[in-house]
């Protein structure tokens, strides 16, 4: 796996600061993390288990897998990672960065 080097000064530029860049990055990665999930997962129970193996049979290296469940693995596997997809949005302006306010009686405070 080859490792892309990003421009920290467009990152920088994106999110206003490097710390705020890595929570907007980590946050949507997560996102994404939960909704790869869920395809594979919706993905994976659409295709018929194999056959149920009876107590006394023990598994064979490769004649008890389901072939179709391991196409959907292996092309999951070969997607790129949620942090380089949440990262590749911020850069390309995909993320609606909403900073919140502090609070009026907080800045009279100081």
């Amino acid at each position: 796996m080859a490792v892309t080097p990003v421009d920290l000064e467009k990152v920088i530029e994106k999110a206003g600061s490097l710390y705020e860049a890595a929570v907007i990055v980590a946050k949507r990665s997560r996102q994404v993390n939960e909704e790869l999930k869920n395809e594979f997962t919706e993905r994976l129970n659409a295709v018929a288990p194999p056959e149920p193996l009876q107590p006394t049979e023990i598994l064979e290296e490769e004649g008890d897998r389901n072939p179709d469940q391991e196409i959907i693995s292996r092309e999951f596997e070969l997607k790129p990672k949620p942090t380089e997809i949440a990262l590749d949005e911020l850069l390309d302006d995909k993320i609606d960065i909403r900073r919140q306010e502090p609070p009026a009686e907080a800045i009279h405070e100081e």
